[in-house]
């Protein structure tokens, strides 16, 4: 079922054989701005980079599979109807449920889990009713790599795997025909990821929400070549050691996969060769059901066999081997419960020693740490009383300092206080005397008028004011000199005052001021 024209989101189904290179590929797109889901498989010995598979997505696809009597790792095609099937219909409303939890915000999402191949169309279904654009991503691994990895990881015989490969491939072609679908190789991932992944967008007409250049350090230290285990050449021949030929029909399909990933082909051979694999799969298929019924009741048989035959077992002989191994259990357990307390009783003797001994030198280096404690409190309280002594001689010399400095202060006040005085003085008198010039000034300026009246008609009078004005300005001369000596002697009285206060004694003696007024002069404590 296909989405609405215009849908902007989208999923990627990545599609593949187990051990194919999927896990890879399914991280790079993760890395890009694919989402993956919360809910991601942990990483195991078997791929510790991490299989990045959602959870419960390989939880669907199993339940699914066991409900319609197959595993993943089944030979046989999938039932006939099973899309109608109950199981299918139940994993349906699963996979509904997966998406509108994890995916309903999500513009391009990808999941992947090889079993996919095998129900592919139930997650093409539902993603397409919930409005994504779905487009399928397969993923090609050599044959020979894929066999021989599951041959070492589970033991399995190789010959029989490579139908595996065969039926996962075809399977997933078969499902996906109504899709648009890109096919790339394991080796064209890890040989330049950048262009197979660019092209996987180009085909799809899409960009990736991480640009490629953006994420090129984080998919370069993932992509580590060390991880890639049973590589071989590509070609028929081509083998692992111990590995198998490609057989006729795997060697054609792998050819077709590497030139439709190489743009040299496209899926009508792949469709092609599914058709004729399953008109052939038709000649066996029933004799393969029956050959693993018959196994898989052999099996449960051999089990219940097995089990009744160690229910068989004699009683008396059980009964006699387990009082056989009781009685030997007891005595080596109390031999070694003897030997214990000779243990523990030899352990006690020695602590007891190695403990008097500890208390000895304990009590030996309290003893002398108690000596020298007390041999430290009478040096600090020696050390205490010189500086208690040192302290009040400093104290009696900053008194003794701070009484001079507060004599001279005292007299440079009063002579300060002298000069204003005598400077009032003075200013007083300058006063009165400017009254007087005004008043003579006043009075000469009568007499000019009384002069100029008499019309210079009385020279004994102009002498006489001649006079008065000599005897006037001689007066005032020698104001102006008395001022100038008392404001010269209190300008050097204000520097000598100033010199006190910035020479070095003064700030010298400074600490010994604070000693005084903070300490020498603090009231003694109540006894």
């Amino acid at each position: 079922m296909k989405p609405a024209e215009g849908s902007s989101r989208r999923v990627l189904l990545v599609l593949g054989m187990h051990r194919s290179g999927t896990s890879a590929v399914t991280r790079v797109l993760n890395l890009l701005g694919a989402d993956l889901g919360a809910r991601l498989v942990a990483p195991a010995a078997d791929n510790p980079v991490g299989f990045w598979e959602h959870a419960d997505a390989v939880k669907i696809n199993d339940d699914l599979l066991q409900a319609l009597g197959r595993t993943w790792y089944d030979m046989r095609d999938m039932p006939a109807n099973w899309l109608e099937s109950d199981a299918a219909k139940a994993a349906s409303r699963s996979i509904e449920k997966l998406i509108g939890r994890d995916f309903a915000n999500s513009r391009l999402c990808a999941v992947k889990d090889p079993r996919m191949c095998l129900t592919a169309p139930l997650w093409i279904s539902e993603f397409g009713k919930q409005g994504f654009v779905v487009d399928c991503l397969f993923v090609v691994r050599n044959p020979n790599e894929v066999i021989e990895s599951l041959h070492v990881r589970n033991g399995w015989p190789r010959t029989p795997l490579f139908l595996m490969w065969v039926q996962y491939l075809l399977e997933a072609e078969a499902a996906t025909r109504e899709c648009d679908r890109a096919l790339i190789t394991f080796d064209q991932l890890l040989a330049n990821w950048r262009s197979s992944m660019g092209r996987v967008a180009e085909h799809f007409c899409m960009e990736w929400p991480n640009p490629i250049d953006t994420v090129v350090g984080e998919v370069d230290a993932f992509l580590d070549r060390k991880l890639r285990h049973h590589a071989v050449n590509s070609g028929r021949d081509s083998r692992v050691p111990g590995g198998e030929p490609l057989p006729e029909l795997v060697h054609a399909l792998y050819q077709s996969a590497l030139q439709l990933s190489e743009g040299r082909r496209g899926w009508s051979m792949l469709r092609t060769l599914h058709d004729s694999f399953r008109r052939a799969a038709e000649l066996y298929d029933e004799h393969v059901n029956r050959l693993l019924k018959e196994r898989w009741d052999a099996e449960a048989r051999a089990q219940t066999a097995e089990t009744r035959i160690e229910q068989r077992a004699s009683a008396d002989v059980v009964a006699q081997e387990t009082l056989q191994t009781t009685r030997q259990a007891v005595e080596q357990w109390l031999d070694k419960i003897n030997k214990r307390v000779e243990v523990v009783d030899q352990q006690s003797r020695t602590l007891n020693a190695e403990l008097s001994l500890q208390i000895a030198e304990q009590t030996k280096a309290a003893t002398a740490g108690h000596n020298e404690l007390r041999k430290w409190n009478e040096d600090l309280a020696a050390k205490l009383d010189t500086i208690e002594q040192r302290v009040g001689e400093v104290g009696e010399q900053a008194r003794s300092m701070n009484a001079e400095r507060e004599v001279q202060i005292s007299e440079l006040a009063a002579g300060l206080h002298r000069h204003r005085e005598t400077i009032s003085a003075v200013e007083a008198r300058l006063q009165r005397q400017h009254g007087l010039l005004n008043t003579a000034l006043l009075r000469m300026e009568q007499v000019n008028n009384g002069v100029d009246q008499m019309l210079n008609g009385n020279s004994a009078q102009s002498r006489r004011i001649e006079a008065l004005d000599v005897l006037l300005n001689r007066d005032l001369a020698d104001t102006k000199t008395q001022l100038l000596q008392l404001t010269a002697a209190l300008e050097d009285s204000n520097a000598r005052l100033a010199g006190l206060v910035s020479s070095t004694s003064w700030r010298l003696t400074a600490p010994l001021r604070w000693i005084s007024v903070h300490i020498l002069r603090r009231p003694a404590p109540k006894q």
